[in-house]
């Protein structure tokens, strides 16, 4: 029987990461024999079923484990996320919908085998990184050289948590921010607007209180002294400044921010499993199949209001979203247009649940895979070339024209997505369709792409794992600033590592996305710790 041990990595609570192991590949089993029993005679479902609970048993098998686990916590998410976007996923969410999982798919079985393919790289891919003195020393010297020195791993007070949140719900409300610091729908693409976006991801900041305390100060069961009810306001403010954006990534997020923070807690034996919080599990469970229906429909009616945000003042778009809330009609002409919508046309409709839609990226990949097999020979090599200027366009202007690099940022405002769909379809670009860096890598290079992806992944692998310090005596701390950005790492539109649409968003959230944030977080516990407070003790 496996017990609570101590290695060089710290504590591991083998009962606790195992029980959740087990939770996890019970859902997967249930939801696999569902979908084979109720959906068999579906062309391509049984198979598919069997590729995604294959290969995502042996995901849950090798992540959560004590020993890998608790030594890379965040490469160990990065695989987990990504199965969990693209496969399973994709078979719990459609079976909660009774739908079979490869429904509203163009190439379904063609998607979920490279897929899969892709899965079992990056497991391979970080078996050769823990086994690598280089890259793993790499991640060490980042962390004691880099990190730790400029504060990365202290907690964050109340103070700067609650001026970060307040920062973030600005910088929404003025950019209409979405993932990683990406203004999608500000009126211009100056500089200064993109760097104010970068903070729209700190809007869920007070929320994680709790889980830092717990991080820090409480490696056992005791109470946290904390006040709910502020959190609670503070989230139902998230929700009208969501509305007022017309974003429903800002809640959306925040909730699967703050699980993911939980789990991770769970995992590491931070958070004690007794009697108690059972209970509280299951009233949370009570609670969510209230709310997670209403969620749902107010995540439609933002989507209805939405084609009036430009002509609309943030009143005016709140009160559509509510009318749209209440109107019956639109919901549901809403929901038979994307569903009727045919297949071989870019859609983006998967799961009937929207809320719960956009935690799944598989029918993005579904997407790129199918047009990804109308393009000519030669626009593999014309795919690379995009990928390699967005990276070179990380470079200042003026220093791009002085290399003679030839690379104009403003012929680089489509998504990686976009441009695929044009070489495929001849349609011009626009739309900043949603792409998929495994697609693009294939359509690149073919079956050689594994060994691409295999040096991308362990390359994440090494920087990122560089932000959580497993040398602590009383167990694995991940750096605050990561937790803001896990799960945009490989999960929602715009992820930055084996979730992203291209293969450069990749480089770029290495070299620009995740140094961004760092000067962000940095910047604002600066001027709350050093200015601010003084400022306040003063008075």
């Amino acid at each position: 029987m496996m017990m609570n041990a101590t290695t060089e990595y710290g504590f591991v609570d083998n009962r606790q990461i195992s029980l959740v192991r087990s939770c996890i590949n019970f859902l997967l089993i249930f939801s696999a024999i569902i979908q084979l029993f109720l959906y068999f005679t579906y062309e391509d479902n049984a198979v598919s079923v069997l590729i995604v609970l294959f290969v995502s048993l042996l995901t849950t098998a090798y992540c959560l484990n004590g020993r890998v686990f608790c030594k890379t916590p965040v490469s160990s998410l990065l695989i987990l996320g990504f199965n969990f976007v693209s496969l399973s996923g994709a078979m719990v969410v459609m079976t909660m919908g009774a739908n079979p999982i490869v429904k509203y798919l163009n190439v379904p079985l063609y998607t979920f085998s490279l897929l899969a393919i892709a899965q079992i790289t990056l497991i391979f891919s970080h078996v050769v990184y823990l086994r690598s003195y280089v890259f793993v020393r790499a991640s060490e010297l980042i962390r004691e050289n880099i990190l730790k020195p400029i504060g990365l791993f202290d907690l964050p007070g109340d103070k700067v948590l609650w001026t970060m949140g307040v920062v973030g719900c600005i910088a929404i409300s003025l950019t209409r921010a979405g993932s990683f610091g990406e203004a999608q729908t500000f009126q211009g693409n100056d500089v200064g607007s993109k760097v104010f976006a970068g903070f729209a991801v700190f809007s869920a900041a007070p929320l994680f209180g709790p889980i830092f305390k717990k991080f820090y100060e409480n490696t056992e069961d005791k109470p946290l002294g904390i006040s709910w009810w502020p959190l609670i306001t503070y989230f139902c403010m998230l929700l009208i400044v969501a509305t007022v954006a017309n974003t429903r990534q800002v809640f959306a997020d925040a909730v699967i921010e703050c699980a993911l923070g939980a789990v991770i807690l769970f995992c590491l034996g931070k958070i004690k499993l007794t009697s108690q919080l059972l209970k509280r599990l299951i009233l949370i469970a009570l609670v969510a199949t209230v709310v997670l229906p209403l969620m749902s429909r107010f995540s439609i009616a933002m989507v209805v209001a939405r084609e009036f945000r430009a002509d609309s003042s943030p009143i005016s778009l709140l009160s559509l979203t509510w009318s749209s809330f209440w109107d019956q009609a639109a919901i549901a002409s809403y929901q038979e247009g994307i569903k009727t919508a045919l297949l071989g046309d870019y859609n983006e409709f998967y799961a009937d649940n929207p809320l719960l839609s956009r935690f799944i990226i598989t029918k993005f990949h579904d997407n790129m895979f199918y047009f990804s097999g109308h393009l000519q020979s030669g626009d593999g090599w014309l795919l690379f070339n995009s990928a390699l200027d967005r990276i070179i366009a990380l470079l200042p202007q003026p220093l791009i024209n002085i290399l003679g690099l030839h690379v104009d940022k403003s012929d680089l405002l489509s998504s990686n997505g976009d441009y695929l769909f044009s070489l495929a379809s001849g349609y011009g670009l626009g739309g900043y369709r949603t792409g998929s860096m495994i697609a693009e890598g294939f359509a690149m290079v073919g079956f050689l792409y594994p060994l691409l992806l295999g040096v991308l992944a362990i390359s994440c692998f090494s920087f990122y794992d560089a932000f959580a310090d497993n040398s602590r005596a009383k167990g694995v701390v991940v750096a605050p600033v990561m937790m803001f950005q896990i799960w945009y790492l490989f999960g929602g539109v715009g992820g930055a590592a084996f979730g992203a649409e291209g293969l450069s968003n990749v480089v770029v959230g290495i070299l620009r996305g995740m140094p961004q944030m760092v000067i962000f977080y940095c910047a604002i516990a600066f001027f709350v710790n050093s200015f601010l407070s003084s400022r306040l003790s003063a008075k």
